[in-house]
This record gives structure tokens, C-alpha cells and sequence, in this order.
């Protein structure tokens, strides 16, 4: 499960997993990059919508093609204008909740769940039962100057749900079921 998945293999936390025949289902907001990942990564659901803790009809920014730093959060949008010194194009696109959508596509267990949705991530993670899924290991982009930042509420979400800190890579922090005992990519 990648949401905001972006580009199909360029800096893609996904795209060595599908060459080695793993399939699932992708999100970004960016209709260009889904169209993308349709055409490389046919095999996989691809899905050009928002995820967030309500269903509804958002705005989402789209700064210019293929843009990492697309978003749904109004302050990242901020951030995000003063660092391309550019104007957003604003589309009106539906959002469904993380649980929704594994109930649309009767997906039962997450392998792996990767989140990088520019400022939107506690709003995923308000709409997804973590336990029902158990995902065995999870990647999310953490905003925050502290680190690890044991203070911030997507830190604590996976900790008080029996996860634990395995990895950090610039914003991005790894996490896994905290008495996993597997070796999650075996090579």
C-alpha cells in the first residue's frame, strides 16, 4: 500500500518490490502520476484520489508535474509555494478514507504501508485501523525537528499500537511490529 506514491520508479519506496512480483495499490493526487504508474506499473491499483480521515470532495495543490511536494494540507501548500516560488493548480478531488479503500479492493493485511502525503499523514492515519490491518512494516514521513521525535503524535500512534522505531532515512521513519522476528525483504 504506497499512498502518495508519486513517481513508478524513480525514488520509488515501492518499485523494487513490484519487480520482484509484489503487487498493491498506489495513491497520489497528481492524475499525471497515476497515469505513470498505470502505464509501468499495470499490475498494480492505481488510484488517483486523496486519503484522509473524511470522505469528501477536497482541494488538492498541484504545483507542476510529478511535483514531490504536491499536497491536501493547506500549510504545506504554504511551505511547499514559497520553496518552487509558484502558484498551485488547484483540483477538486475526492478523498476516501485508508479503510475504505482496503474495503473497496478486499485487501485484508498490509505487507507494507508506505505514507508520504506532505503534511497529511495524521489525517491518513485517523482513517485506518491499524490493528484490523497489522501492517508488518510501515514507512511515514515525520516533520519534525526532533529526533526520533517521541513527542509527536504519528511517533506515538505506532508505539501505543505495539511498533516500534526500526529505521530512519531524512523524514522518512520506519516502522515494525515490535516482536517481529522477520526479515522483511529476503534478497
Amino acid at each position: 500500500m504506497d499512498i502518495g506514491c508519486n513517481l513508478p520508479k524513480s525514488r520509488s519506496l515501492t518499485y523494487l518490490l513490484y519487480k520482484r512480483g509484489w503487487k498493491g495499490v498506489k495513491v497520489d493526487i497528481s492524475p499525471r502520476s497515476i497515469k505513470l504508474n498505470k502505464l509501468i506499473r499495470s499490475k498494480d491499483i492505481n488510484l488517483n484520489i486523496s486519503v484522509g480521515k473524511n470522505e469528501s470532495i477536497i482541494d488538492a495543490y498541484i504545483f507542476y508535474d510529478n511535483c514531490s511536494m504536491n499536497t491536501v494540507d493547506k500549510k504545506f501548500k504554504e511551505y511547499t509555494k514559497k520553496s518552487v516560488n509558484k502558484e498551485p493548480t488547484i483540483l477538486r478531488l475526492e478523498q476516501l478514507r485508508l479503510n475504505t479503500i482496503l474495503k473497496n479492493h478486499e485487501i485484508n493485511k498490509i505487507d507494507y504501508l508506505n505514507i508520504d502525503v506532505e503534511g497529511n499523514e495524521e489525517n491518513v492515519l485517523d482513517g485506518f485501523a491499524i490493528k484490523k490491518y497489522s501492517p508488518e512494516l510501515v514507512s511515514i514521513e515525520i516533520h519534525s525537528e526532533k529526533c526520533p521525535p517521541t513527542n509527536n503524535k504519528i511517533y506515538k500512534f505506532f508505539t501505543s499500537n505495539g511498533y516500534k522505531l526500526s529505521s530512519i532515512y531524512g523524514w522518512t521513519y520506519f516502522f515494525e511490529k515490535y516482536n517481529n522476528r522477520k526479515v522483511h525483504f529476503d534478497y
